[in-house]
């Protein structure tokens, strides 16, 4: 492939493909962002191109009617390794930090060209680009990044290929490889438009990696993409429909409609959706083809394109295919200890091993009143070892059967039947505050009996468990219903406690994302909580455009990214910590909002000591008028900075605090298989060990229960495994 260097910025334009206009994008800021960057491109309604970010400059014209009020996402990430592996080429294996000097060019921290991009020994530094959102485009248009800035590229001696830097399409593993040196170039604009860098909305979207080939050094300034018609007749389009269906064990067929000005074609196989390797087969001139060289019980996926001479199209559609034994009559043997399980609320956790034939595909399950009567699967398709029904009431009884299902369609006989009585949340309530000396006050409740938040109304008069100073520079803690307790720290990594006496202790603990809340990031919180309703969580936001607003997680996962899917505009910007409450003790003490009740399950501590409930998180979002609970001083005079409220039901080895008139009932979740438990005491949970209550405890109905009486008010309790 011909590598052509441009000093130009501006392109004249992809002829072949109908280019019509260029847009560049600069980098303008010396902040130095992290590991990652992602950058939204508006187009306005006359095509002109802007960017909200502080960190770029956007110029240029899509120039085309269709683009406009398009919104194109690119993300740039740092690599401190990138592979040079044939088949894995430009893959990043480690990640880096984006640093800018101060013109605002990219490069990689830490490494030996002070900040730029260079390779030592096998370390290839470099920068991987994705257009990664495509919003309001038209399907006849497409967007290709055609150009890649290159800047401060250094020499290091007169051997001409000494420095040297790589493109990579990453879908496709087409790659060039520029000698800037030999070409005597110190800096422009890399013509990248040969590689295919090409995107249409709903397509795979193309991802380039650029890396440094050998020692040196460079950074990157910038993109350029175009805006082309998918549609011109002049373009080599890739086939508009592609099907893949096995047709006998080890083999697929793979079907597709001709391509516009298509010579042959080529096809893509990969197990791994959206990457592409080497061609699985080249010089195709009609339009089917057998893979004849597929593994049973493997996903493939497959692309085809377009060849007219040295040119491909982009990519196909992708399509997907299993391939199995056709012929097959023999049903999949049925899951094996299938078992139930409710550990608070209103739904049931269910879990299964595999059949442990190769041939299943998925598995389906059934739900029913009663014993032994089932009639259509309340769930199919599931191909994980868990499913959770969440369509169940309090108080009823259910019974479970899962079967296995195989690729030719045959199923199983019915697992073992497996039953569970769905239970209210209920048992000692556990809410903690810390403050921002690192000590922690436990209370029973908010409001109930016992060591009421409400009763003392103030945070320091709960009962002083533990003191950890790192605890006081933390932007928020959460627990889950599983027991596990999370933190963000003062760097923006997230912490993760496996159970809440480590949490306590402060040990066993362990980073599950690193930097993603980071001030230099503008993605700090003022706290954060895990939502019973939603299963997901949420957070305020503590700093940048956002701060003060509500942002929603529907997951652990994009918790752990910090990429909340839904933001609500709201004024929290002074709020200290928030925490979900699974309770409905909280009374209706509080305004006059139109839908008031008791339960506040939204909790926050306010800038000026305010402990504040609301029932939704819809209201939470709407403020002081739709607010149901206060009570006023409770952390004045001191700096609170994360509280959680934990959920009793669920889970053996679950601590719980204070006493209910002399008795404490602790129940925990457990095992029907002949598991023995023991219910221990202890007077601190730092300073004292534990000591035996109760032994040779053993679960009814899936839930270890055993009451204390005469419980002490400063008495800690829990269930553990014999």
């Amino acid at each position: 492939m011909t590598n052509t260097f441009r000093s130009l910025v501006v392109f004249v334009g992809l002829a072949a493909a109908g280019s019509q206009a260029a847009i560049v994008v600069d980098s303008v800021s010396d902040a130095n962002p992290g590991s990652s960057i992602n950058l939204n491109v508006n187009i306005d309604s006359e095509g002109n191109a802007s960017t909200p970010s502080p960190w770029f400059n956007v110029s240029g014209s899509a120039g085309l009617s269709g683009a406009a009020g398009s919104t194109i996402g690119i993300s740039m990430d740092a690599m401190k390794n990138a592979s040079t592996n044939a088949v894995t080429l430009g893959d990043k294996l480690v990640d880096g930090g984006i640093d800018r000097d101060g013109n605002g060019f990219m490069g990689v921290s830490d490494n030996p060209n002070g900040g730029g991009i260079g390779a030592d020994g096998s370390n290839h530094e470099g920068l991987s680009f994705i257009i990664d959102e495509i919003t309001d485009l038209p399907s006849v248009l497409a967007v290709q990044i055609t150009g890649i800035d290159v800047q401060n590229i250094g020499r290091i001696n007169t051997d001409p290929y000494d420095e040297s830097f790589t493109v990579v399409n990453l879908a496709t593993r087409e790659s060039m490889t520029v000698h800037p040196q030999e070409e005597e170039i110190t800096a422009g604009t890399i013509d990248v438009s040969s590689l295919n860098l090409i995107a249409t909305a709903g397509s795979t979207n193309p991802v380039a990696a650029l890396f440094s080939g050998d020692v040196g050094g460079f950074r990157v300034n910038g993109l350029t993409f175009d805006f082309i018609y998918a549609d011109d007749p002049e373009a080599l389009l890739p086939p508009a429909s592609v099907s893949a269906d096995p047709v006998n064990s080890g083999s697929v067929l793979l079907e597709w409609s001709a391509g516009q000005n298509a010579v042959s074609y080529t096809i893509y196989r990969s197990t791994v959706s959206g990457e592409y390797g080497v061609a699985l087969q080249t010089g195709i001139t009609g339009l089917t083809y057998t893979d004849a060289t597929a593994e049973n019980f493997t996903t493939y996926y497959y692309s085809v394109v377009s060849v007219s001479g040295s040119t491909e199209s982009i990519l196909s559609g992708e399509v997907e295919a299993t391939p199995y034994d056709t012929g097959d009559t023999v049903p999949p043997a049925a899951p094996t200890s299938f078992a139930a399980k409710n550990p608070y609320g209103a739904w049931v956790e269910l879990s299964w091993n595999d059949s442990g034939d190769p041939d299943v595909k998925s598995y389906s399950v059934y739900r029913s009143t009663v014993s032994g009567s089932y009639g259509d699967p309340i769930a199919s398709d599931l191909t994980g070892n868990s499913y959770t029904d969440e369509e169940v009431e309090i108080g009823t009884t259910y019974y479970y059967v899962i079967r296995a299902v195989d690729y030719a369609g045959l199923q199983s006989t019915a697992s073992i039947e497996t039953s569970v009585k769905v239970m209210p949340l209920t048992g000692p309530k556990n809410v903690f505050f810390v403050l921002d000396t690192g000590e922690i006050y436990a209370f029973t409740s908010v409001a109930s009996n016992g060591i009421s938040c409400m009763g003392q109304g103030h945070v320091t008069n709960g009962v002083a468990v533990a003191t950890n100073p790192d605890y006081g520079e933390y932007q928020g803690f959460a627990s889950v219903p599983d027991g596990r307790i999370y933190g963000i720290n003062s760097f923006g990594d997230v912490m993760e406690w496996p159970d809440l006496t480590s949490w306590i202790d402060d040990v066993n603990a362990v980073t599950v994302s690193s930097e993603g809340f980071g001030e230099w990031l503008s993605a700090e919180v003022h706290g954060f909580s895990y939502d019973l309703n939603t299963k997901g969580f949420y957070s305020v936001q503590g700093s940048g455009t956002y701060e003060g607003d509500i942002g929603e997680y529907p997951d652990l996962a994009a918790l752990l990214a910090n990429t909340p899917t839904t933001n609500y505009t709201a004024s929290y910007n002074g709020n200290v910590c928030n925490f979900y409450y699974p309770f409905d003790d909280a009374p209706h003490n509080y305004g006059s909002y139109a839908n008031a009740a008791s339960g506040a399950l939204y909790f926050q501590i306010a800038g000026n000591g305010n402990l504040e409930g609301w029932l939704t998180l819809a209201d939470y979002v709407k403020g002081t008028p739709a607010e149901t609970f206060r009570l006023g001083g409770f952390s004045t005079g001191v700096t609170t900075v994360g509280a959680f409220a934990t959920f009793s039901n669920g889970g053996v080895g679950r601590v719980s605090i204070g006493h209910v008139d002399g008795q404490i009932i602790v129940t925990a979740d457990g095992t029907s298989d002949g598991t023995l438990y023991v219910l221990q005491s202890k007077s601190r949970l730092v300073d004292s060990g534990w000591v035996d209550v109760a032994t040779d405890l053993e679960s009814i109905n899936g839930y270890v229960s055993v009451s204390v009486a005469p419980a002490d008010n400063r008495t800690f309790y829990r269930i553990r495994v014999k």
